[in-house]
């Protein structure tokens, strides 16, 4: 089992800096054109958006969370699927998790969502016991640090209530370090392939998360696998 502390190490700390920087430089673009392409993506509806279009009345009135939330287009997302009280967003930069604010005023208005930035390592700070839904896309594979992920994911089941869900999702990436590395430089990918499914679920235990699954898929643009982790609180 990994050692989570409820602050990043110091070896962390390095590369969390570097990370809030680099996508604090680039949020002008991410607030432009806000990945919209990744919305067509079919996996991405069948794992994160599907299981609340299907059962629509475990999601009215309660809160859902997006780690990563960039400009907001998945917190928009899941407020047009589901009728969530609010759909909460969290980012490493300031500026993203202003933007997202923004966004999804202008599209649903005020008092669906609290976009706030976050330390990189957590989801602070929103409250315990609070959330029955977290989902992270097209994140977690831009963060090359076990130890970090693990200290994300212990701070997701804190958040959520008993029976709450989080999806994580991860690709098979080129030119990216192992899923089990530390990596402290930035900007770096993740790879994870079929053999780091048991490295996964030991992470996803050791958070505190049960009836951990794994659903494998084939990215629609390059082929490669996708992962999206299901898991319970």
């Amino acid at each position: 089992m990994l050692e989570v502390h409820s602050e990043a190490s110091h070896h962390a700390k390095g590369y969390l800096l570097k990370a809030r920087l680099f996508f604090e430089k680039n949020s002008k673009g991410m607030e432009l054109e806000n990945h919209y392409h990744h919305n067509v993506e079919p996996n991405f509806w069948k794992h994160m958006v599907n299981p609340v279009l299907e059962n629509p009345i475990a999601s009215s009135n309660q809160l859902a969370l997006e780690f990563g939330c960039g400009a907001g287009r998945n917190l928009l997302n899941l407020l047009i699927a589901a009728p969530f009280l609010r759909v909460d967003g969290i980012d490493i930069s300031k500026s993203n998790a202003s933007s997202a604010q923004v966004f999804v005023e202008k599209k649903v208005g005020p008092g669906r969502t609290v976009c706030l930035q976050g330390n990189g390592w957590s989801c602070l700070p929103f409250p315990s016991d609070s959330y029955t839904y977290v989902i992270s896309h097209q994140v977690f594979i831009h963060i090359p640090h076990r130890t970090v992920r693990l200290s994300i994911l212990t701070d997701m089941h804190r958040i959520l209530k008993v029976g709450g869900v989080c999806v994580i999702h991860f690709k098979t990436m080129t030119h990216a370090v192992p899923y089990s590395e530390n990596f402290n430089g930035f900007p770096k990918n993740v790879t994870v392939v079929d053999a780091d499914k048991a490295l996964i679920v030991e992470d996803f235990e050791s958070a505190g998360f049960a009836a951990v699954e794994i659903a494998t898929e084939l990215n629609y643009v390059d082929g490669h696998n996708e992962y999206f982790i299901t898991a319970t609180k």
